[in-house]
């Protein structure tokens, strides 16, 4: 899209929400500078950009371990009272690699935000 047109077009931000017999509701809306729009649209590239890195599938995976993990733990507790050395070593170390994936991610995102950054200088 070329600049020209985009200096005519007038954005809007809407709430919208899906009705009962399925149809779109716009339940509100308000105008966007040509800032604001450009600004909502570069953040919204920066979280396309963070959700395709490898580092934040890292993060997910780690959380699914997790929660597996700690539904194995309820269920084990529940049915025996008492937890077994393996699923205490599981526990442990899913839990270490959740903390070290978040560290990793949140590297990648600093990592993001300064080639971003440089590209806007």
């Amino acid at each position: 899209m070329s600049d020209e047109i985009e200096d005519d077009w007038i954005w809007l931000i809407a709430t919208i929400s899906r009705a009962a017999d399925r149809n779109w509701e716009i339940s509100g809306s308000r105008t966007l500078s040509n800032e604001a729009a450009e600004d909502l649209k570069a953040k919204g590239r920066f979280i396309n950009e963070v959700v395709k890195q490898r580092e934040f599938e890292r993060v997910v995976e780690a959380v699914r371990r997790w929660v597996e993990t700690l539904e194995g733990v309820e269920r084990q507790l529940r049915d025996q009272g008492t937890l077994s050395a393996g699923l205490r070593a599981a526990a442990a170390l899913d839990l270490i690699a959740l903390a070290r994936s978040v560290e990793l991610c949140e590297d990648a995102l600093v990592e993001t935000a300064r080639r971003g950054a440089a590209l806007d200088a």
